[in-house]
């Protein structure tokens, strides 16, 4: 019984794959969460002062003991005046590690802070709290706010 030519095909490129370790890499996954968001003050062109969430979101990265963090904002929330706050997240990995990102959720606030940051929490728990804070150009943007806290445990 002869190998068909399909069959050739499909041990060839399953050797290639092998070889190169194509496919291999672990896509970035939502990690849960567990918070109360930051809720902050959004003001539309009409002056009528809204309520905006800053949840955070976690993602899993290639290297592990680290994470990407992000607010994600909807375009209502970016039109307001909202959208030139900042969100400081501060994390601590308990024996291990702790620090801050400062995140720009809508990206147009003049301070340089990302939209999405990279961070080593060391793997396991980690706490953090996130912060609504007003931008170098709008310093009472988003506010007045209440603070967020919440914890996920780092791959």
């Amino acid at each position: 019984m002869g190998i068909t030519s399909r069959a050739a095909c499909a041990l060839t490129g399953a050797a290639a794959l092998a070889l190169t370790g194509a496919g291999t890499a672990a896509a970035a996954e939502d990690i849960p969460v567990h918070q109360v968001p930051a809720t902050g003050t959004a003001v539309s062109g009409l002056a009528v002062p809204g309520p905006w969430t800053a949840a955070l979101r976690v993602m899993s990265t290639d290297t592990p003991g680290e994470v990407e963090l992000s607010v994600p904002v909807t375009p209502e929330i970016c039109a307001t005046t909202a959208g030139n706050a900042l969100v400081r997240v501060d994390y601590a990995n308990p024996g291990q590690t702790h620090g801050a990102a400062f995140l720009n959720p809508c990206g147009h606030a003049v301070d340089p802070a990302p939209v999405t940051a990279v961070v080593r929490t060391e793997s396991g728990f980690t706490h953090f709290t996130t912060t609504i804070i007003g931008s170098q150009a709008y310093p009472n943007a988003g506010l007045p706010a209440t603070m967020g806290t919440g914890s996920f445990v780092t791959p």
